[in-house]
């Protein structure tokens, strides 16, 4: 893989804060959003504001 380093730290960083389980919401969630864009449900950019906002809301419970 041509990635670099430093983000490669980061996200393993990042990741390590988060239990399994809580990956694999944040992933189905990411799933049922881009499901909801590609039939017209829900805009792009907006519905991928509104994800951040619920995963980081929900980040000071995931986190503890």
């Amino acid at each position: 893989l041509n990635a670099n380093e430093y983000r490669v730290t980061k996200t393993l960083e990042t990741l390590n804060k988060y239990k399994i389980e809580d990956l694999l919401e944040i992933l189905n969630a990411l799933g049922e959003l881009d499901m909801q864009i590609k039939s017209g449900v829900i805009d792009a950019k907006n519905g991928f504001e509104l994800f951040l906002l619920k995963v980081t809301r929900r980040d000071h419970v995931w986190n503890h």
